[in-house]
């Protein structure tokens, strides 16, 4: 699959889902082509072996680059050649967009379902059972919690929920 600028824009966007921003320019480089050498990576991206591995192994921590290994018959190390799978990181995209979203929909739902109570002092934030085990006082200065109305984080969770359904 070609790198066009919307598959490119999902990728960075997995990146960062994974935290693995840095591993672009190895996916850029790797994207069409199969069995990679580490240390080819390493000389052409001008970054350590030891870096190359450590994003190459990020991305291998989500299946979204596969190995094969062979042995170096000089030096006897094992030289790992890399591929990456652009459909399979953009499947995984999906996924943990789906997962987000779930999340999120859980989250509405608590914070529509539960009456919390706030500390003056922005201390805590706690839900009424808390509040009410102790003495609806704030459990870090002990001054007296007041009601807190949750309309804005509603609010705020419907958007961000919105956005992310309107991005598949």
């Amino acid at each position: 699959m070609k790198l066009n600028q919307e598959v490119e824009s999902k990728l960075k966007e997995l990146l960062v889902e994974i935290e693995s921003e840095e591993a672009f320019s190895i996916i850029k480089f790797t994207a069409n082509k199969r069995n990679v050498s580490e240390f080819k990576i390493a000389d052409k991206l001008q970054i350590s072996i030891n870096q190359v591995r450590n994003l190459i192994y990020k991305l291998n921590n989500y299946n979204l680059v596969t190995y094969v290994r062979k042995k170096d018959k000089k030096k006897g190390w094992f030289i790992y050649y890399w591929t990456f799978h652009v459909k399979e990181a953009l499947s995984v995209l999906n996924v943990l967009k789906g997962r987000k979203i779930e999340g999120l929909k859980q989250k509405i739902e608590d914070e529509k379902n539960t009456t919390f109570f706030v500390c003056p002092g922005k201390c805590t934030r706690v839900d009424f059972e808390t509040a009410l085990e102790n003495n609806f006082k704030c459990l870090e200065c002990g001054k007296v919690l007041k009601g807190e109305s949750n309309v804005k984080e509603v609010g705020a969770l419907n958007k961000e929920l919105k956005t992310l359904e309107n991005t598949n």
